[in-house]
This record gives structure tokens, sequence and C-alpha cells, in this order.
């Protein structure tokens, strides 16, 4: 059986598309017919290549297989497919070899009565704990093709916000590395030959100039280069040894120029993430209380946490969501989010308004990522250019000097 995507136009004369299973084309268009759809254009889906597999399956299994896990399970799933079957046929698509081998620990556990989100959680380290409780949730209410759809859903979006945030960060990272690149050969190569001129004249240079020459014969130094390799060693080192939240920790108290935008850029995405997860399990058909209880275990920023932990616990105390909110913090609650959960609170359709919210906001995010993005590479390249400019003054200055008294 293959997977194809397709497109296609419906009786109302509506185009659509989608993504199927099928034994063959023909196939394929029998049940497009059965579903009242025409075939328009049809693409059997590719093959991650050797090399691609080989890379992959030596790190952590990539969002981006996750998603194409859990988006085949569902289809087969909604078709009417048993779970087993789904799972073994899943597989095939599967060419990480470390994922083959955990779906497949996976399909012998739940062939030997064991409940789908119990043998998942045996794969803590694959599938996060929104995922589990998620299924679980699922399981209980006989709503698992839904339930699968949704979290492939939910992590497609964390996918693009992802590929957003790396491709906003490429260009200022490429032309960074280039300026790295160019700073050194100018330590390196352009004014060591302005050192020896200078050195050939016996006059007196400015502390800039002089301060300069310091920098240049360091880099060119071995203590340099030892200083480089230590500091890469003890960041692989830590990142292998140290406790996730210690290096949480860590990651928090770091200062640097887009500190400010970084941390409100993360806190952004845990609050979107957040609600996306929320709107989910209550879609599911869990308490409000507990789905906040389980939606905290998926935030990763401590002061977060312990605000939504706060909101649950006013809950508790009689509040509604809304109003709890309201008294939350504001650099955590926005406004605008009590506001459309009041509104959800009064219709009834909570799930559909907080996940109505966390598009609102993945908006405002992805256009700040974009009017970032386009003013901070021209500033860049121009702060790049002054500190350029200003070494080679601070260098020919004093050349000026000496060519002014002949």
């Amino acid at each position: 059986m293959e997977k194809y995507i397709w497109k296609g136009i419906n009786l109302h004369g509506a185009n659509c598309k989608g993504v199927m299973f099928a034994n063959s084309v023909d196939d394929l268009k029998k049940q497009m017919l059965k579903n009242n759809i025409a075939l328009t254009y049809y693409k059997k889906k590719k093959n991650i290549s050797f090399l691609s597999n080989i890379f992959q399956s030596s790190f952590k299994i990539a969002l981006a297989q996750k998603v194409s896990f859990f988006d085949d399970l569902s289809i087969l799933m909604g078709s009417g497919m048993e779970l087993i079957p789904a799972l073994k046929l899943v597989k095939k698509e599967i060419k990480n070899y470390r994922f083959i081998k955990e779906i497949e620990s996976i399909i012998e556990n739940v062939e030997k009565g064991g409940p789908f989100w119990k043998c998942l959680q045996d794969k803590n380290d694959t599938f996060d704990f929104f995922i589990i409780q998620t299924i679980k949730v699922a399981e209980n209410s006989g709503k698992l093709p839904f339930a699968l759809k949704s979290i492939s859903q939910h992590l497609n979006l964390q996918l693009r916000l992802i590929k957003k945030l790396k491709k906003a960060a490429i260009m200022p990272l490429f032309t960074l590395i280039f300026a790295s690149i160019i700073f050194l050969g100018i330590f390196i190569w352009v004014i060591p030959q302005f050192e020896v001129l200078f050195s050939n004249l016996e006059k007196d240079i400015p502390r800039s100039t002089k301060f300069l020459f310091k920098i240049s014969l360091f880099l060119r130094s071995e203590i340099f280069f030892y200083a480089i390799g230590a500091f890469l060693l003890i960041i692989v080192i830590a990142k292998i040894i140290l406790p996730k939240k210690i290096k949480q920790t860590i990651t928090e108290k770091i200062k640097t120029p887009f500190s400010f935008f970084i941390k409100k850029t993360v806190l952004e995405k845990n609050l979107i993430s957040f609600l996306e997860t929320l709107s989910l399990l209550l879609k599911s058909g869990l308490p409000l209380k507990q789905a906040l209880d389980f939606s905290v275990e998926t935030i990763t920023n401590r002061k977060f946490k312990k605000e939504v932990s706060n909101v649950s616990a006013n809950i508790i105390s009689g509040q509604t969501f809304s109003e709890a909110l309201k008294q939350g913090n504001q650099k955590y609650f926005p406004e605008k989010l009590s506001a459309l959960v009041f509104i959800g609170e009064q219709s009834g359709n909570l799930d559909l308004m907080l996940y109505k919210a966390a598009e609102i906001f993945q908006d405002k995010l992805n256009k700040k990522i974009n009017l970032l993005t386009t003013l901070f590479q021209p500033f860049l390249i121009i702060f790049i250019g002054i500190l350029i400019a200003g070494i080679m003054f601070t260098v020919y200055l004093p050349l000026f000097n000496v060519a002014s008294l002949f």
C-alpha cells in the first residue's frame, strides 16, 4: 500500500486536497469516487533518502517524523482500520531505524493487551506528556482517531513555528559567521603587517592601536585555540551531564543583547502551545481543571508554569477561567486572552475559542518575527561595516600622522 497526496473536486465544485493510502492509482480513484470526489491530481509521497536516514537515526527522532506518524495513523484509523494493523502499515513508511524499533516495541506491547497510551509512555523520551495524556483520554472516550488527527495538527503547528524561527535566524547567522571570518582575517593577516611597519618606524602610536595589536597577537597565539577548544568541550559535557532543569536555569539567566527578544519569543511560543494543548484536551472530553493540570506539564518556562498553576488554584477556589486569567500576570496572560475565554465560556465553545486565541497569538508572533528579521538584517550589516571602518581607521590614523611629519 502506497501513500498518495491528492487534489480533487467535490459535487459542489469546490477544490479539495488531502493524503490517502491506496494499493494503486485505480484504487485511489475508486476511493475518491466513493467520497464523491473527482481526482484531478495525485502524487506518490517520496521516501526519505538513505543519507538522510543515516543522519536522522543517529540523533533524536525529529518532530517532522512524529507529525507524519500521527497523521498517517489518524488517516488509517479514520478510514476504519484497527490500531494494530494501522501501526504495522505506518511502520513501513518510517525510514528512521530508531523510530522503527520503537514502533515495533509499541506494536508488541499493544498485541499483548496493553493500552496504547501506556505503550507510548514507555517511550516517554520520544512521546511527551501531552501526547500520552491526550491518547489516554481519547482511548477512554472512544475518540482515538480524532485525537490522533488533533495531535498531528498540534505538532505540525509547532513544526511550522520552529521552521519560521529558524528561517528568521538563518540570514543574521550567516551574516555573523561571514563577519567573524572577515574580522579574523583582518586581525590575523592584515593588522600584523601594520604592526611590523610601525615597529620599524619606531614612532609612538595611540593606545587604541596598541590595543588592536594585542588582540591580533592573542588571536594568533595557541592560547586562543586552546580557549576555543576548552569552551566547546565544556558546552558538550554540560549538555550531556547536566540535568534538564539546571540547563534551563542557566539558559534563562544568560544575558545577551537579544535576551529580551528571545525570552519574549519563548514566552509567546509557550502561551501558544499551552492554548493549543488545552483546547485539544477539552475537545477530547477532559474537564477544565484536569486539562489545565495536564497542560501545565507541557510548559517549559518555569515562571509561566507557576502562573498557570496559580490560575488552576483560583479556579478550584470558585473563580471562572476568565476571572482567574484576569487576576494573573498580564505579562503571561494578555487582556485579549481573558476576553476571548469569557466569550468561549458564555457561548459554551471554550475549546474553540482557545484554539482561535492560539491562532491569533501565532499570527501576531509571525508578524513580529518577520518585522524584526526585516529590520535586524540591515542594522546588523551597518553595525559590522561601522566596526570594520573603526578598526581600519584606528590602524591607518597613526600612519597618516607619521606621513604628515615628512
